[in-house]
């Protein structure tokens, strides 16, 4: 809720935490996609304020995105 109202170095930061930590979470998980795919994916299209002008996702990355939700659902809490 807060994300747009947050300084964009901020936001900038924690995004690169975040895909971080996704990426250490999920490391073991089968099926992993390259860790540059993986993390170009969550930078550029999971952890970022909505564009108001649509763009078009690549393949590759709703994929790797698809392996990320499928991956955290099945991760043992």
């Amino acid at each position: 809720m807060r994300w747009p109202l947050i300084a964009a170095k901020t936001r900038d930061e924690i995004n690169d935490a975040m895909c971080a930590i996704t990426q250490a979470m999920l490391r073991d998980v089968r099926g992993h996609p390259r860790d540059e795919l993986l993390r170009r994916a969550m930078r550029g299209w999971a952890f970022v304020v909505p564009r108001l002008e649509p763009r078009e996702m690549p393949a590759d990355v709703r994929l790797a995105l698809r392996w990320v939700a499928g991956a955290y659902a099945r991760w043992p809490i």
